[in-house]
């Protein structure tokens, strides 16, 4: 890719988007042919709100343009696919309370009924997403000139 040239793109999150000073918000993608930062700064407003959003995992067509600092300014993304966001917990007893751990390596104890299990691994608890595949943009006043707006492309 080459700075100052605009480029559409498919891709996955791989590093999670972060705020830095200024409001700007920064997340890594990566294709087959390598890793790239993408920005969202702080004139997008809400459009910033969906780029927190994402997650490592996340697969998406990204519309926008090479700056000097090798950044990708995102004009528009398509979500194409969620990642599974999850949080590993204790598991639960068959009386229905959490478990807690029992020590390193020595699995569960029951705080309520004191059933024990051995298995000392923690379960996966899908959390549920908040954002929807589809295409997001910029808001008007956030948008370059030469940029098309979403409902004037047809892409599927």
């Amino acid at each position: 890719m080459k700075d100052t040239s605009c480029y559409r793109f498919k891709c996955h999150v791989v590093e999670a988007p972060h705020d830095i000073e200024g409001g700007h918000v920064f997340f890594k993608v990566s294709d087959d042919t390598g890793i790239i930062e993408c920005a969202a700064f702080e004139p997008t407003k809400s459009f910033r709100n969906v780029v927190r959003k994402l997650i490592v995992g996340d697969e998406l067509v990204i519309y926008g343009g090479i700056n000097d600092n090798h950044t990708l300014n995102i004009e528009k993304f398509k979500i194409v696919d969620l990642a599974d966001d999850y949080k590993l917990e204790n598991p639960l007893c068959a009386c229905g309370k959490r478990m807690k751990s029992a020590g390193k390596d020595k699995g569960f104890k029951c705080p309520k009924c004191a059933n024990k299990i051995r298995d000392s691994s923690k379960v996966r608890q899908i959390i549920p997403r908040t954002v929807e595949p589809g295409f997001y943009e910029v808001p008007t006043e956030a948008r370059r000139h030469l940029s098309k707006p979403i409902v004037r492309f047809n892409d599927n």
